[in-house]
């Protein structure tokens, strides 16, 4: 009866990065349970039942809590070879044992009806009775572990177009967001806290969190299995999928440099973590700043700016709450508080500001880049105060020691006009209010109490002050910057940091944040209810017995259908959601929905103003007849005019990015990786048997059709692959159609697939070396490369001078450059390994084909031709 059960319905999922698999077949069994990856909270009752735990690449879950889990569990660890070594170094470093931690290579064959494949690539597939039911990467993008969520979440966050970019951070300053605070200079950021969340609020506040070069962070042993902890280590995994490294500046280094042992340098990576000591006196720097511990409270130090302190209180220096969003200043002569709004990045300049930039800058040029989006009430109060202030500070400039009557009458109208002021909840008014609140201030320090102007200025100061409490905080998307200077007159002041944004950028933004709250809002119900699952089953197993599953075992094991429902119910509404979101995107590009107007109001609106619409048809029938005669008389060469049209017919060609091969949307993985599998045996029987875990001299491989073959030359289908292309015939030099001649020409001999990103570098390439401008815009002169003209000559990096031609883009110039050089390095490649594998072959044409490969590794524009000539490398031990 066990065959009936649903291969799948044997994976449990009870955790965020956490699956137990059963893999017995008789209900005596012994531990017939395997584990992949762990969970803080797993069940002393599911430790009892597993045999074996499979140790990973990616290290799933948290290599902390394993910590903590490894006295608990009685099995084994299994792992590919240079994971294994790496587990027994991180668990000798612990004084864990390490006598269990097995290299699946010394592992005895056995029936092999359970086998575990390991892939060079990390990746591994868990197979019962020949069919794969357990892929992990797949999980990992499915289940969102925390890499594949960052990876979604980051491709949601390049969507905002009102996102920061690395270059607005050259200065130096902090961003606080919700527990946390990051410090940063030079384009990198140092974060204070491992907080749950940061990613998806940096994400929400504009900031990549990519940024985060490095971290200040005290790790301990009661800490290892905190969500703060889970956080870190997930962000370290993120790092080192970059291939980047992370400097961790700690007082308590230890735990931390035995976490350092998991992410060694491999290749031209560098070991993921640097881990510095700043305990005692010691110090550490970050870019030009000198990062200290003391009172078991972070300071930082840098050069023209006061001392800071991050988490507590300083007689005279800046001190940053970050738990409540507070930024305190005092001096001998200053004490000065100030609570941004969340999520905005501050400057932190040391002088005082510039009397002539106060107004210019911060008020006239601020309003200049809002004021569309500002309502008529807001843009009337904003024009009254930035008179009045224009005035009251010429008048202090003349040392005028009264109210002239027409300051007083702008005085009287700016008052009124903040009284009759109906702001935008979360607008971008906010800023320029503040801005006049924080110089009106100075200005009434400045004269005093007695000065003549002092009561006017007051009794506008408190206008805007009543103004200021009924308003909320600005969105956090908006594209704003704060300049806090730390001078005699401390005052913090508000910059856009993009111009000629529109309303559709806002809701754009908006859309995108949401998209990211949805994507990192996991529900944890599935996981639970898989835990329960589990435990009834092993409850039900542990009743003892012998033979095959009864039907109550069998009703456990077929559940998991109802969990693939709601999931699929889950996707479909978000879906939809999303659809909506987009919908009302390009209703407002239109100008047919302002963003604070819903869809209902403006059918009301539209109601309201029936009458009046219905001399539109008319007057929308005239101007077609006027602008229908003109264009016919322009077309025929009749108009005073000439031609316009017709002459300018030929000019521009657009590059249709949407409907090319760079954006084709077709993903395939043309890497061939060398396999090497384990077998997981489940012997049944009389009397119990343990869940042997089996490798033999087995290889598999991964090709671009996706197959897995054994010795006995039997091949395992694991996911169809794109193989049909055969029948459609491709020229290097035409570009591809239809959706067929896309997949066709991005193959090469049906063992090399040409990626987005293969396209996306050759793109820049050519880009840049025709001066135009980079494609991920790190270049900021030359033309707009999305832009191209019939006629013209490029200079290709690797064929030769091209001529435009009508209906070419840039992206099938990239896919074109890719191709050819993927046709002629693939008859290297296969002439090289020719003749590596001819016994017959001399020993310089071995090493000139040993060269060749070496070559098609470091320089082929297809990474999967890279991969494959790596490959061939390696498994010739060259």
């Amino acid at each position: 009866m066990s065959d009936s059960i649903v291969p799948e319905s044997r994976i449990f999922r009870i955790g965020r990065e956490c699956y137990v698999v059963y893999l017995g077949k008789e209900r005596d069994d012994f531990r017939p349970f395997l584990r992949i990856g762990n969970a803080r909270d797993i069940p002393d009752e599911v430790h009892e039942v597993l045999s074996t735990t499979v140790v990973t690449d990616d290290h799933v879950g948290n290599p902390l809590v394993e910590i903590l889990l490894a006295p608990k569990f009685q099995g084994r660890y299994l792992g590919d070879t240079g994971v294994v070594a790496t587990i027994r170094r991180f668990f000798k470093s612990f004084d864990l044992s390490t006598d269990d931690v097995t290299d699946y290579r010394k592992v005895k064959d056995g029936e092999r009806r359970h086998m575990v494949w390991f892939y060079s690539s990390g990746n591994i597939h868990l197979r019962y009775d020949e069919r794969v039911i357990f892929d992990l990467d797949k999980r990992e993008k499915e289940d969102r572990h925390f890499v594949r969520l960052f990876e979604e979440a980051k491709s949601e966050f390049l969507r905002n177009p009102l996102r920061y970019i690395r270059q607005d951070f050259s200065g130096q300053g902090v961003v606080l967001a919700d527990g946390n605070v990051f410090w940063y200079e030079a384009g990198e950021l140092l974060s204070f806290a491992a907080h749950p969340g940061f990613v998806a609020r940096l994400m929400g506040d504009g900031v990549d969190p990519d940024f985060i070069t490095a971290s200040a962070y005290n790790l301990s042993s009661d800490q290892m299995d905190s969500r703060d902890a889970a956080v870190f280590i997930g962000f370290v995994k993120r790092v080192r999928q970059r291939k980047k490294q992370l400097r961790v500046i700690s007082s308590q280094p230890e735990l931390l440099r035995k976490l350092k042992l998991l992410f060694p340098e491999r290749g031209d990576s560098p070991a993921t973590l640097d881990v510095t000591d700043v305990s005692g006196k010691r110090k550490a720097t970050f870019r030009d700043s000198i990062v200290s511990r003391k009172d078991d409270k972070w300071r930082l130090h840098r050069a023209g700016l006061p001392e800071m302190a991050f988490g507590s209180e300083l007689e005279n220096g800046i001190s940053i709450d970050f738990v409540n969003g507070r930024i305190s200043f005092n001096s001998e002569s200053v004490q000065a508080v100030f609570v941004p709004p969340a999520g905005f990045p501050i400057d932190f300049i040391g002088h005082e500001a510039p009397e002539n930039q106060m107004m210019d800058k911060y008020v006239a040029y601020t309003f200049t880049n809002i004021k569309d989006h500002l309502s008529d009430s807001e843009v009337q109060a904003v024009t009254a105060l930035e008179r009045y202030m224009k005035m009251l500070r010429d008048d202090i400039s003349a040392k005028k020691t009264s109210v002239s009557p027409l300051l007083k009458q702008i005085g009287g109208n700016g008052r009124d006009a903040l009284r009759h002021c109906r702001p935008n909840q979360g607008g971008p008014s906010w800023f320029i209010f503040s801005n006049v609140a924080a110089i009106l201030g100075i200005l009434i320090k400045r004269i005093g109490a007695e000065h003549g102007l002092y009561k006017s200025a007051d009794q506008m100061f408190s206008a805007l002050d009543v103004l200021m409490e009924k308003m909320s905080s600005p969105d956090p998307v908006l594209p704003f910057w704060g300049d806090l200077f730390l001078g005699e007159e401390p005052c913090l002041l508000w910059r856009a940091s993009k111009r000629g944004f529109v309303p559709a950028d806002i809701v754009s933004a908006r859309d995108t944040n949401q998209n990211i709250i949805d994507i990192t809002n996991l529900d944890e119900s599935p996981w639970k209810e898989d835990r329960e699952r589990l435990l009834r089953l092993i409850i039900s197993l542990g009743q003892g017995g012998q033979g095959p599953l009864t039907d109550e075992q069998l009703a456990i094991l077929s559940q998991p259908e109802k969990n693939t429902e709601k999931a699929e119910e889950k996707d479909q509404k978000k879906t939809e959601s999303t659809e909506q979101r987009k919908l009302r995107t390009q209703e407002i590009s239109a100008g047919s929905v302002s963003p604070g107007e819903s869809r209902t109001d403006k059918n009301s609106a539209a109601g309201k103003s029936g009458s009046r619409r219905r001399i539109w048809p008319w007057i929308l029938l005239l101007l077609l007849l006027f602008f229908g005669g003109a264009l016919f008389w322009d077309l025929s060469g009749n108009a005073p005019w000439g031609s316009v049209l017709s002459s300018k017919s030929d000019r521009a060609v657009a590059a249709d990015t949407e409907n090319q091969s760079g954006n084709t949307g077709v993903e395939s993985n043309g890497s061939v990786n060398s396999d090497t599998s384990a077998a997981v045996n489940s012997e049944s029987g009389s009397s119990k048997t343990g869940v042997a875990v089996t490798g033999g001299n087995e290889t598999g491989k991964n090709t671009a059709g996706n197959t897995e073959t054994d010795e006995a030359g039997n091949q395992d289908v694991v996911t169809p692959g794109e193989t049909g292309n055969q029948g459609v015939a491709v020229d290097s030099d035409v570009a591809p159609k239809s959706l067929d001649e896309v997949k066709a020409y991005l193959e090469v001999d049906g063992r090399v697939t040409i990626t987005e990103v293969d396209i996306h570098l050759a793109a820049n390439e050519i880009a840049v070396l025709n001066g135009y401008k980079d494609l991920d815009y790190r270049v900021f002169t030359g033309k707009d490369p999305n832009w191209i003209y019939p006629g013209r000559t490029l200079h290709m990096p690797g064929t030769g001078d091209y001529t435009i031609k009508r209906g070419d883009t840039i992206w099938f110039l990239a896919a074109r450059e890719v191709r050819v050089d993927a046709e002629i390095n693939m008859k290297l490649y296969d002439n090289s390994v020719s003749i590596l594998d001819n016994e017959l072959s001399d020993a310089s044409k071995k090493k000139d084909a040993a060269d060749n490969l070496r070559k098609i590794a470091d320089v082929a524009r297809a990474a999967a031709l890279r991969i494959m000539a790596g490959n061939a490398l390696s498994s010739r031990d060259l």
